[in-house]
């Protein structure tokens, strides 16, 4: 098979995407240049790894940002802000079966554990070939997530709609705003894969952590940690576990 470090590197290089800081309400802000993913990515990542990745990424939003942003915020906060960038976006994609049935497996995972995580989808960018694909894919979306996608206009209209809801500082320079991360806002197609983005190392840097507390605590009998593992380990309301994500984060983080 292919390394984990190669598989790391190929979504780093071909997935262009990161967390990016929060909107004016505290929502987290997941930022993406679909328009420059590139399939290839396929050779390196099974379906299978990209739809595992995406568990880890819910997960991860759900079990160490929301609660991160609801205590700096005071408030509960439990739903993600999208920046979908479609720059580059190619008409092709509707002939890439791998493509859609990944799209559509995460679909079906997202409306059946995690409903209600998504704040509001902002895509930037949309030209026809967004419309032409948008008609294939919104049958898999329900009406209420239909509903939370805003088109952002071209040009200084378009800015000044996002810099109603994000801060400067969190709207990249490839989007007309003023943030350049030392390590780029995004890695992508540009670079190597090599190094994370600023913001792909914290991610790194969490999941880490969070790995380290299941090692550190594996087999221990202490009535408090065994609580607490099952505390992060358990929903009811979801029944995936956070094991797993301590074990896929060997993948991630290396």
């Amino acid at each position: 098979g292919v390394p984990e470090q190669e598989k790391v590197k190929a979504l780093r290089r071909c997935m262009p995407s990161s967390y990016h800081g929060r909107d004016k309400q505290g929502h987290p802000i997941h930022l993406e240049q679909t328009g420059h993913f590139n399939w290839e990515v396929l050779r390196h990542c099974s379906a299978d790894d990209l739809v595992k990745i995406h568990i880890l990424a819910q997960e991860y939003q759900s079990r160490v940002l929301f609660p991160r942003a609801s205590a700096e915020k005071g408030y509960t906060v439990d739903s993600m802000c999208n920046i979908l960038d479609l720059r580059g976006l190619n008409v092709g994609v509707l002939s890439n079966l791998h493509a859609l049935n990944i799209f559509k497996e995460v679909q079906k995972i997202d409306q059946k554990y995690y409903p209600g995580m998504l704040h509001m989808t902002y895509v930037v960018n949309a030209g026809w070939v967004f419309r032409a694909i948008w008609r294939v894919l919104k049958v898999v979306f329900p009406a209420r997530e239909q509903s939370k996608l805003r088109l952002v206009p071209k040009g200084e209209k378009g800015l000044e709609m996002l810099r109603e809801v994000i801060p400067e500082e969190h709207i990249p320079k490839f989007l007309g705003g003023s943030c350049q991360c030392e390590k780029g806002c995004v890695s992508g197609p540009l670079g190597s894969g090599e190094e994370p983005s600023d913001n792909q190392q914290v991610m790194m840097d969490d999941l880490n952590e969070i790995r380290d507390f299941f090692s550190r605590n594996a087999g221990r009998e202490d009535k408090y940690i065994q609580k607490s593992i099952r505390v992060w380990c358990e929903d009811p309301k979801r029944k995936v576990k956070l094991e797993y994500v301590a074990s896929e984060t060997v993948m991630v983080s290396q």
